[in-house]
């Protein structure tokens, strides 16, 4: 028995449907899926994030609790690349202060740029002359002179020099300490120089 033509084609269409159908690939099912960590950006590292271990050393032993960068358009800072400049605002138990380092190359770049500072020293950019007492301003000063570098600190509290001298001398054991000079508000400054037994004596102008 002869089937009508159209019924032939009918079945023919659903026929190559069908076999269409079973050779559909689900690409998604093979496709290699993309690890989404991948895709995910590292957090960056915070700036503002301070290594506290050489204020806190056991030979220091500041007590440094915090330390923040900040800008500011310090006097010795056209002196020095960023590079070779610190300044940090430092949180105690006790205290707040601000801490500033500078760097340079040699002995005499240092020693331009302290006797540039000498002119305009503070906010209110006082004249200081070399190792002549001077009142500095309302907050304890202590500035460590060292053979390349140098180390200016503020505080609303009272500071202790040796601690501050072993900061640099454990930290940087090759930049000799020279110099320290002390303030406390509204009196005349101190200097001292340090000899090779890191002792303080008072100098006289």
């Amino acid at each position: 028995m002869k089937l009508p033509w159209f019924i032939v084609v009918l079945l023919t269409a659903i026929a190559c449907r069908q076999n269409n159908q079973d050779a559909t690939v689900d690409y998604d099912t093979i496709r290699p899926k993309t690890k989404k960590s991948e895709n995910l950006k590292k957090p960056e590292q915070d700036s503002s994030s301070i290594e506290l271990t050489a204020f806190n050393k056991d030979s220091v032993d500041l007590k440094i609790l915090e330390a923040t960068t900040y800008d500011t358009s310090y006097f010795l800072n056209r002196f020095t690349t960023p590079e070779n400049r610190q300044l940090l605002k430092l949180s105690s138990s006790k205290s707040e202060l601000t801490f500033g380092m500078w760097k340079f190359d040699d002995s005499l770049l240092r020693k331009n740029a302290l006797f540039n500072w000498l002119d305009h020293f503070g906010t209110n950019k006082t004249a200081i002359k070399w190792l002549k007492p001077t009142v500095l301003g309302k907050n304890h000063q202590l500035v460590i002179i060292n053979d390349h570098s140098m180390i200016a600190l503020s505080c609303g509290t009272k500071m202790n020099p040796r601690a501050w001298m072993n900061y640099q001398r454990f930290n940087f054991p090759g930049d000799s300490l020279r110099f320290v000079l002390t303030a406390s508000p509204q009196a005349k400054c101190k200097w001292f120089k340090v000899n090779s037994s890191n002792q303080l004596i008072k100098c006289h102008p």
